[in-house]
């Protein structure tokens, strides 16, 4: 069975994230890294929303799903 690979994300207004995209290398383990509040966990978040569906409150929607919101992901 092939394994579910995450290949980019893409964020124009999410959280922490205006205009970015990520890409991840072909690989079985990745470590995201960086600064407080450089956005890794909005990535986090992002992904969840995704793969699943937007978890959590309407104050957390309200936080990282604001107006104009836009993601989308590459499997």
């Amino acid at each position: 069975m092939d394994a579910l690979q995450i290949q980019k994300v893409v964020a124009t207004r999410f959280g922490g994230l205006r205009d970015r995209v990520v890409t991840f290398p072909e690989s079985r383990f990745v470590v995201v890294h960086g600064r407080n509040e450089a956005g890794k966990s909005s990535v986090a978040e992002l992904i969840s929303w995704l793969l699943s569906e937007p978890l959590g409150s309407a104050a957390d929607f309200a936080h990282l799903g604001e107006g104009g919101t836009t993601v989308s992901g590459s499997l």
